[in-house]
């Protein structure tokens, strides 16, 4: 349940805008068959505000601008995975390449075991992710 005065958050679903509205009124209708809630709030606009049905409004509310952003930054990381995922299976059916993430952990080290820069205590390793980023990971030996 919303209050009056609160606001909340809409990702719209034809846009993927975010829009601030306020709940104006909250309207409780009880009957033999139960209760129904539903709630006007008020969206701005460019001249005027304008009062709508929370129902009508083709989106997703969400009380906090953090619930946004966390909605938000999973779904463009669904979108990343899908099409970083997709050119991964291309690449396997076309070049016949295998990501196998043990097979692409590769340890850095000149003859003497040692990566230059580095103290002797040290070791670098590339690992490389599912999405083709390569990392350099330092590992000291007392582990």
């Amino acid at each position: 349940m919303y209050r009056v005065g609160q606001i909340l958050f809409v990702i719209l679903n034809k846009r993927q805008q975010v829009i601030p509205v306020q709940v104006n009124e909250q309207v409780v209708r009880r009957s033999l068959t139960g209760e129904d809630v539903s709630y006007t709030v008020l969206i701005p606009a460019k001249n005027d505000d304008k009062l709508y049905n929370l129902d009508e409004v083709d989106g997703d509310v969400y009380e906090t601008i953090d619930d946004v952003r966390e909605v938000m930054h999973d779904h463009a990381t669904r979108i990343i995975t899908d099409i970083t995922d997709k050119a991964v299976a291309i690449a396997r059916a076309r070049f016949e390449h295998n990501v196998n993430p043990l097979d692409d952990i590769v340890t850095s080290s000149d003859d003497t075991g040692e990566e230059p820069g580095i103290p002797p205590e040290d070791h670098t390793v590339q690992v490389t992710l599912e999405n083709g980023t390569v990392a350099n990971v330092r590992l000291p030996d007392n582990l």
